[in-house]
């Protein structure tokens, strides 16, 4: 069995801005992928295996409608280094510890609906 066997959640790609607070510092980039479960994103800080992460980011609205935010409080499963256009980063997942029910629904919508 794969890992995307053993997902509960489905994951999709996604290039979404995203900012994290680890420590006391915050931090801007973008996904990987999504779920509603986690996320994956590069970074070029290597964070320290769960260790607890503040993510905020904004899932696009509909046609007409404004974005919606997401702030979740998650876990670092996994930070393994990779070499990127000449510099080191890190390949990293994080695990969704503390998501509202309205959050979490409102991932699920997100994924869902690309998901085709």
């Amino acid at each position: 069995m794969n890992a995307n066997e053993r997902r509960q959640h489905p994951r999709i790609e996604t290039a979404l801005p995203l900012r994290f607070t680890f420590g006391n510092a915050t931090y801007d980039t973008s996904l990987i992928d999504l779920s509603a479960a986690g996320i994956r994103f590069r970074t070029p800080l290597e964070l320290a295996l769960m260790g607890r992460v503040q993510i905020a980011l904004e899932l696009p609205g509909s046609d007409e409608g404004a974005a919606v935010p997401i702030t979740v409080t998650g876990v670092v499963v996994r930070s393994d280094p990779i070499d990127e256009d000449g510099g080191r980063m890190y390949d990293t997942a994080i695990f969704f510890q503390e998501c509202s029910d309205a959050d979490s629904a409102k991932l699920d919508r997100f994924v869902s609906g690309r998901l085709g």
